[in-house]
């Protein structure tokens, strides 16, 4: 059964609140870092701030969207997932 647009959204907050806590994890290690792995390491946080951003006016747009502009919504918020995911994984790797 597919979410309700206001559950999918509720949904989408709570990735964005997941993301905002391993952001923050990432930030924790590259201030540990030497000063030319931090710069690297903060452009890759940069990245994943952003998607985290998007997602966020994502949810407000879900929130306040009417239902003949859901399924692109959250094809897009959909994407913009696989999009942070995979930014993650390539962080991951920068930093390990």
């Amino acid at each position: 059964m597919e979410d309700s647009p206001k559950q999918y959204a509720e949904n989408l907050e709570d990735q964005v609140r997941e993301w905002t806590n391993r952001i923050a994890e990432l930030k924790t290690q590259a201030d540990r870092a030497s000063a030319e792995k931090k710069i690297g390491m903060l452009n890759q946080i940069a990245v994943l701030n952003e998607h985290k951003d998007r997602l966020l006016a994502m949810v407000e747009d879900m929130r306040q969207a009417p239902d003949e502009d859901w399924d692109r919504l959250r094809k897009t918020a959909e994407k913009e997932v696989a999009d942070i995911d995979d930014n993650y994984r390539e962080a991951l790797a920068f930093f390990h």
